[in-house]
């Protein structure tokens, strides 16, 4: 298991401010997207239904990828992307147990206006983080959770196969509906997932 007491970020406002984040708002379907705050975060560890959560998902993802076939499918559906280097090495870290997900973080329920959560290819740390809303430790049922976290996943599979060239519409929500056996909502082909934080 990994250490995340670490995983703090400074709250240097104007940084804060150019970060460009694909966030989530709530909604019956899904997890939506946009959001602006100034708060600082707080840390998501240790918590043992984040941990239990991440857990659940990682074993997902190792299942999921332990099928070639299954595996390159999704990644062409989802991510639009083929057999490759980077795909290969994901797999790998996937069914090897290496896969280092995101930092994840919490921020305070009262900053989040109702947006459950998001991710950043580059925090101000400069890594990948996961931002969760502190509420929904409190409020989801172990199955939402491991649905938000496979969502953010997604985002942050698409930054690590595609880079700066994000996939339209928003992939980490077809990406957590179709590897749970779910039929991801229309919309999800269209929507515009990115957002920056004034």
């Amino acid at each position: 298991t990994r250490d995340w007491s670490s995983d703090v970020c400074s709250s240097d406002l104007d940084v804060v401010r150019q970060i460009r984040l694909a966030l989530r708002m709530y909604n019956p379907d899904s997890v939506g997207r946009s959001m602006a705050t100034s708060r600082p975060l707080l840390p998501a560890w240790p918590s043992p239904a984040l941990q239990q959560a991440l857990d659940a998902v990682l074993l997902r993802l190792g299942d999921w990828a332990s099928d070639s076939s299954a595996y390159y499918a999704l990644l062409l559906e989802v991510f639009q992307v083929g057999p490759s280097a980077k795909a290969a090495t994901l797999r790998e870290q996937l069914l090897s147990g290496s896969f280092s997900p995101p930092a994840i973080s919490l921020l305070d329920a009262s900053a989040m206006g109702g947006v459950l959560a998001g991710y950043a290819g580059r925090w101000l740390d400069g890594r990948e983080r996961i931002v969760l809303n502190g509420a929904l430790l409190q409020s989801a049922s172990p199955a939402q959770l491991q649905a938000v976290l496979l969502e953010e996943l997604g985002h942050a599979f698409d930054q690590r196969l595609n880079g700066s060239r994000d996939t339209p519409g928003d992939e980490g929500e077809r990406f957590s509906a179709l590897i749970r056996g779910l039929t991801p909502a229309a919309s999800a082909a269209l929507e515009n997932d990115q957002r920056w934080i004034r």
